[in-house]
């Protein structure tokens, strides 16, 4: 008998992650061995773009499966999209069998060097990561140590020891910034169950959709079963990657179906953005029409978590 089967006889409700790199369906899902994976694609994705157009400081890094490439816009959303398909075997929800839902998202470990390493030191756009595991499906994984600011290359680097003696050398405002990310990641149910898609950017200052920018959508539209108590929830993320410019004036297009859906829905139009300046939005639109958001400002190594007020 394997070693799944002996463990679900034993606890049913179990839960079995595997250590595995790359992209990996086959190890995931009904009748395979583990519920859900240590996520490294999705740290190769995230780091990829996040990166601020950096050379990311990984001849340390493990290589192999997780070599971070730098990606855009356009490639960070094909990536990600093609990774929400191949650990979705059941058509979307929470569902057993939707691994996205299930997996352990990391953008770095004991076997890889660390994220500061990485991104040399810049603890803005580490937490820029952090909020992007937030917001993502799947349970955002914090190594120990890199919220106070820890750095290293690889083995033994990586594996060094938290400051705990020394508090005085640890990063509070990065402190601060993983403790938000993840007090938003419990505030919104959406980022927790929600359905995931892309959302179009347009960059009011060339008319373009910007290579350093990118948004999608986490909702809840019905009653969610796994949450006591709740309604709909919404939240429309925007990364901005660009190290020199402040976005302030993106419209943000919502795809149809989802905007069709809230734009039916009273008291679900009306977002604020939680993360960045506290600004206020209306969801635009109408029942033939894809829905907007206009001028969302997004300042530069930063982002942007409108949800419903």
């Amino acid at each position: 008998m394997d070693f799944c089967a002996v463990v679900k006889a034993a606890q049913p409700d179990a839960y079995l992650c595997g250590e595995v790199f790359g992209l990996n369906p086959a190890w995931v899902g009904p009748d395979k061995p583990f519920d859900g994976l240590m996520n490294y694609f999705f740290g190769t994705c995230s780091l990829g773009f996040l990166g601020g157009g950096m050379e990311l400081q990984q001849e340390q890094a493990i290589g192999g499966d997780f070599y971070v490439e730098p990606l855009d816009a356009d490639a960070l959303g094909a990536s990600l999209e093609k990774m929400l398909r191949a650990y979705d075997f059941t058509s979307g929800g929470t569902e057993a069998g939707n691994a996205n839902f299930l997996h352990m998202n990391c953008i770095d470990s004991h076997d890889t060097a660390r994220a500061l390493h990485m991104l040399r030191g810049s603890s803005k756009l580490l937490a820029l990561n952090v909020l992007f595991q937030c917001t993502m499906p799947g349970a955002p994984m914090v190594y120990y140590g890199n919220e106070v600011g820890v750095t290293g290359g690889r083995d033994p680097e990586t594996r060094r020891a938290f400051p705990w003696h020394t508090p005085e050398t640890w990063d509070l405002e990065l402190f601060e910034a993983y403790k938000r990310a993840i007090a938003l990641r419990k505030k919104i149910p959406a980022l927790r169950n929600g359905g995931w898609q892309r959302c179009r950017l347009i960059d009011k200052d060339t008319m373009c959709e910007p290579a350093d920018a990118f948004a999608f959508i986490r909702f809840c539209l019905t009653s969610d079963g796994t949450e006591a108590n709740s309604g709909p929830s919404v939240a429309i993320v925007v990364l901005n990657s660009s190290s020199t410019k402040d976005m302030r004036t993106f419209d943000v297009e919502v795809p149809s179906n989802v905007a069709q859906a809230m734009l039916s829905l009273e008291g679900v139009t009306n977002l604020k953005d939680l993360w960045g300046g506290g600004e206020s939005y209306t969801l635009e639109g109408d029942a033939d029409s894809q829905g907007i958001v206009r001028n969302v400002s997004v300042c530069k190594y930063s982002a942007a978590v409108c949800a419903l007020e």
